[in-house]
């Protein structure tokens, strides 16, 4: 009823769905933390460094870096010599079938 005494009655149907049904966490390599980067020579470096994931479920991690480290289940730190032309590596890892890449820019 309004303030002039009109009034209106009107059926409303209301209904309620459940909430939508969301997508867990992917699992991704966030960074990487560089632990030591050591000069071999005037175009070579010995790399350690520690990939850092995000929605880890604490199960077996296979990590790999393309062309440069094979896919291994250790849990790192690793070590590599890199060129220092090859700035840029691809690191790779695989969680309960779900793949997440990371192009790590170490120099």
């Amino acid at each position: 009823t309004d303030p002039a005494g009109l009034s209106v009655n009107t059926p409303l149907v209301l209904t309620i769905s459940p909430a939508p049904v969301t997508n867990p966490a992917l699992f991704t390599i966030t960074s990487a933390n560089t632990l030591s980067c050591v000069t071999v020579s005037t175009t070579e470096r010995q790399l350690v460094f520690l990939p850092l994931y995000a929605a880890s479920n604490g199960s077996t991690i296979t990590f790999s870096v393309v062309n440069e480290l094979a896919p291994t289940t250790n849990p790192g730190p690793y070590t590599l010599r890199l060129y220092t032309d090859n700035p840029t590596i691809n690191l790779r890892a695989q969680q309960n079938g779900q793949t997440a890449s990371f192009a790590y820019n170490w120099l």
